[in-house]
């Protein structure tokens, strides 16, 4: 779970924002506006992958970048692959299985061929290792298949069955990223240790929802998370205490994205909304709201940190 602090930008501030990224050359990036200072302190930001052109535009800090990778067809993965604390640019392309990793901070650059077309590619550290790893989950076998990205040791683990939403986190609270599906016919989180392998069920959501992964109690746990786009309405489920509680945050057609948007610990309820590009956050514990504008029509919210 990502640690961060909250950008509002709103206005005329959003405005120049935008105006100073438009300046940035396709393919450019600019220094980076939110550079390492500690590797325990992270920050999420707004950011939006275009897959017309396939660049990503991020806000940081009030500063606008954008850097292309990616082209159309592609999946945005975005995770820490290479250990420096900081959300990599990440594609998974379904043509070839393979992904495309692009460091935020010097602009190294690696390909790892892990998965085939079909497959749902998942970024999450299922070692424990500070890096997130390669990882796709196949609907056909329902079988997950995990590279890990420091290595190139490699791991299978059927867990799940065709239908089901691959939702890697840690729902386990050893540090490591567990196998888990949420089964839309029955609303049923199906969770298996990845060290352990002890399995677990837990039935929260119905059809038609979407689940979220996240910590949203601050205790190092993800938990239980659906948004309903019907009504605009969080559930949340603590995955240690299993208490419940709700928030209406959303209209029909936004798009949940998870993250700590507020720098207290705990991930926002935050939705993008694709009819304006605007990202709009509320604070977990304190319910203050925010919204800022970035991004459009057909681009991709990504989660990055």
């Amino acid at each position: 779970m990502s640690r961060s602090r909250s950008i509002r930008m709103t206005g005329a501030l959003a405005l120049a924002a935008a105006a100073a990224l438009s300046f940035v050359p396709a393919g450019a990036a600019t220094a980076d506006p939110d550079p390492i200072t500690s590797p325990t302190v992270v920050q999420n930001d707004f950011v939006v992958w275009r897959p017309s052109n396939g660049v990503w535009y991020r806000l940081a800090n009030g500063a606008g970048t954008s850097v292309s990778w990616g082209v159309a067809g592609d999946v945005p993965v975005a995770g820490d692959y290479t250990g420096d604390a900081r959300s990599d640019y990440t594609v998974w392309r379904p043509s070839n299985g393979t992904w495309y990793v692009k460091n935020r901070v010097n602009g190294t650059t690696s390909s790892t061929q892990w998965g085939i077309a079909g497959d749902v590619p998942q970024g999450a550290d299922f070692h424990a290792d500070g890096r997130d790893d390669y990882v796709v989950w196949r609907p056909s076998n329902g079988v997950w298949y995990v590279k890990n990205s420091a290595n190139g040791a490699t791991v299978s683990s059927q867990w799940g069955v065709a239908g089901d939403v691959p939702v890697a986190g840690d729902y386990t609270g050893d540090g490591r990223a567990d196998y888990a599906v949420w089964r839309p016919s029955n609303g049923v989180w199906y969770v298996k240790n990845s060290a352990t392998n002890a399995t677990s069920s837990t039935q929260w959501g119905t059809a038609g929802d979407i689940p979220v992964t996240g910590d949203f109690s601050g205790d190092g746990v993800d938990d239980y998370v659906v948004y309903r786009p019907a009504n605009g309405v969080w559930y949340v489920k603590d995955a240690v205490t299993s208490v419940t509680w709700t928030s209406q945050w959303g209209v029909a057609g936004d798009v949940p994205v998870s993250g700590d948007f507020t720098d207290d610990g705990y991930a926002d309820y935050v939705v993008w909304r694709p009819s304006n590009g605007v990202w709009y956050v509320k604070n977990t514990v304190t319910s203050a709201t925010s919204s800022t504008q970035w991004g459009v029509a057909g681009d991709v919210p990504v989660s990055f940190r």
